[in-house]
């Protein structure tokens, strides 16, 4: 069994236009990948923004337009798709 571990950041500052997670949010983590060399641990991080007021955990965790990689422009699901 292979274990997997994640390094996720979320949070309601991270908005950007039209509800995106902004650049800026993941731009010191990605920097400090390249920095060291580490292009191969990228995949470890993950970012969102929470939506303003409510939100369903299901949403959150499972919608494929939520979590961003280092490097990625495309949004992707933090878990499988329910």
């Amino acid at each position: 069994m292979t274990e997997r571990n994640l390094i996720c950041f979320i949070s309601e500052s991270f908005i950007g236009l039209g509800g995106r997670i902004s650049k800026s949010a993941h731009e010191p983590v990605s920097s400090r990948i390249l920095q060291q060399g580490l292009e191969h641990e990228a995949n470890l991080f993950r970012f969102a923004c929470l939506p303003n007021g409510e939100y369903d955990p299901k949403e959150i965790f499972c919608e494929p337009s939520r979590w961003y990689k280092p490097f990625e422009d495309e949004p992707i699901s933090l878990l499988w798709k329910l």
